[in-house]
């Protein structure tokens, strides 16, 4: 999983803590300090020194999307890519119930839905019998684009990192905002079998983060038109 961090010393313990806890054992998480200021630095070390899964670098500020570039280039022996935001966190059986959900399916791309919480860590939440609960329907790329809500964040996408090298899939750098959206429209236009899974009491998601960058709405807009296009280009080819 890729996880950028920027001035999380407040609350990023309570995520990797989330993904320390995971059922699911066989992951990796590429934590990508993005010249944080805080004492951020330190606790993701002393994090990676307690497990090897976790791994650390630091690299100097230059935006979330920089940072989740820099991970992907990273990545070399893993199957799936994931992500997840300093500020979030996960239920422990997510990663389980994922890919229990994709079996033998041949699923290349993982639509998630999250829950938003008032509050930084919720341990009621996470536990909850709720959350084991699995719901999911696979779907075509051609139906995907046609009946379902396209785009999400990318702490909502599951993705092969096939379809990430073989098309060199990136985060576009130069938008203001949307950048994850138009990520996640980029890999779903590349896949041929679509799993979506309803479950969002195994992502919490907080958007209280005071460190984000404020956008104009004329930055807004000139996102969005970039997104349509990429998916209008990528996946009805004109």
């Amino acid at each position: 999983m890729v996880l950028p961090v920027y001035n999380a010393e407040e609350y990023i313990t309570d995520c990797l803590d989330s993904i320390l806890a995971q059922t699911y054992p066989y992951w990796k998480a590429y934590c990508i300090n993005d010249g944080s200021k805080d004492n951020t630095a330190s606790i993701l070390d002393d994090y990676a020194k307690k497990d090897a899964r976790i791994r650390v670098f630091h690299t100097p500020n230059a935006g979330a999307a920089s940072a989740r570039n820099f991970a992907l280039n990273k990545i070399e022996d893993e199957e799936w890519i994931s992500f997840i935001d300093a500020d979030d966190y996960i239920g422990p059986s997510m990663y389980e119930s994922i890919f229990k959900a994709i079996g033998n399916e041949h699923i290349d791309y993982v639509r998630l839905f999250s829950r938003r919480t008032p509050q930084r860590y919720n341990p009621q939440a996470v536990n909850s019998d709720e959350s084991k609960n699995v719901n999911y329907k696979i779907v075509t790329r051609e139906e995907y684009f046609v009946n379902e809500s396209v785009g999400g964040y990318t702490h909502s996408l599951f993705v092969k990192k096939g379809i990430v090298d073989d098309h060199q899939v990136s985060f576009p750098e130069k938008m203001v905002m949307l950048e994850d959206q138009a990520f996640s429209i980029a890999c779903a236009t590349h896949a041929k079998k679509i799993l979506i899974l309803d479950q969002p009491r195994n992502y919490f998601y907080y958007s209280g983060n005071e460190s984000s960058i404020t956008r104009t709405s004329k930055d807004t807009s000139d996102d969005i038109i970039r997104c349509i296009n990429i998916g209008r280009i990528g996946h009805f080819g004109c």
